[in-house]
């Protein structure tokens, strides 16, 4: 399946060239791990396993290990005592929890076999443990470990944030435009169709209502077609711009009317006291290999004639819908 929805089962090649790449960078550039411990003794110990990969900062106690972060970015990792004075490892994680430190990995150094303390090191946000004494090898594979996850899982949210739209979470244009790409070439005998759609005088309900109100009833669409593309799979699905979405979906003329029905009604519990409206423009696609913006504005042709005919939801394209806006265009005085 293709799917709008971030967390898509579609194979993404991408993903494990990004880990891959995190390794080899790790192997070439030295890294820098702070450790967080009361007694010298244990600072000493780690040091010495630690420092022919690892760059050392220390600290004696949690204030202090704050501290240091506040002064030096390039920390990558925290190996963190809990039992120690001033501010214990707890409230070191606490501190993390809801910072811009938030991602970087924490392992907890315990003597304890409680689990109850393990538990409540991994609530506050521990990504992992090593017992004291320590081992040299299952110290050093842990660090790594921690350090690969976070710095992958880093990649993975700057390429989340690029591909998709900060309000909805659904895919943005640009993704659409790959993801139908690839949907098309995929399927080559399927015939899918393209359906835009948007809510008509949004603008209108958001002058209303206020842009927080509008802002909600955008991501309510945005659920709405997560939940409705089950039934349309294989698809993809994105919000365009605005209130503009899309669907790319295998073309059953039975199915998008009944998805045109299912969203027309969901607006209207939506919002009793004000009438939405949507208006679905399809462009049945004829030649895969069309660009996917020219496909778009075929159906975004079909989504204005829509418009413009009272209590009509849904307009498929039709070659005159081109000639029309040609026709209107020659006959502008700007043209002439």
């Amino acid at each position: 399946m293709i799917s709008g929805f971030p967390h898509s089962s579609y194979p993404d090649p991408r993903m494990e060239t990004d880990l891959e790449n995190v390794r080899k960078n790790m192997d070439r550039e030295r890294l820098t791990v702070l450790i967080v411990e009361d007694q010298m003794v244990n600072r000493v110990i780690l040091k010495g396993i630690l420092q022919k990969e690892y760059d050392i900062v220390e600290a004696e106690n949690g204030a202090e290990a704050l501290t240091v972060l506040s002064t030096d970015k390039n920390i990558s990792a925290i190996l963190l005592d809990i039992v120690m004075p001033v501010m214990d490892g707890y409230a070191v994680m606490r501190e993390l929890k809801d910072s811009q430190f938030a991602s970087l990995p924490v392992i907890v150094m315990t003597g304890e076999s409680d689990s109850a303390a393990e538990q409540k090191a991994l609530d506050l946000g521990a990504w992992d443990f090593v017992s004291k004494p320590y081992q040299p090898s299952v110290l050093l594979l842990r660090l790594k470990n921690v350090i690969v996850r976070s710095q992958f899982y880093l990649i993975s949210e700057m390429k989340h944030a690029y591909e998709h739209d900060t309000l909805t979470d659904l895919y943005n244009r640009n993704s659409f435009f790959d993801m139908t790409r690839k949907l098309l070439d995929e399927y080559p005998d399927r015939r899918f169709a393209l359906v835009r759609f948007d809510i008509n005088k949004f603008h209108v309900f958001n002058s209303y209502w206020g842009e927080e109100e509008g802002n909600r009833l955008l991501r309510f669409v945005a659920d709405f077609m997560r939940l409705d593309s089950k039934n349309a799979e294989p698809c993809t699905y994105a919000r365009i711009n605005a209130d503009a979405f899309c669907i790319c979906e295998p073309y059953d003329e039975q199915e998008i009317s009944a998805q045109v029905d299912s969203i027309r009604k969901a607006l209207q519990e939506y919002n009793r006291d004000y009438l939405i409206e949507p208006c679905f423009g399809v462009y049945v696609i004829e030649d895969p290999a069309m660009n996917i913006v020219a496909m778009l504005e075929l159906a975004t042709l079909a989504s204005k004639e829509c418009k413009s005919k009272y209590m009509t939801y849904i307009e498929y394209y039709k070659p005159d819908m081109s000639d029309k806006v040609l026709q209107e265009q020659v006959s502008s005085p700007e043209y002439n």
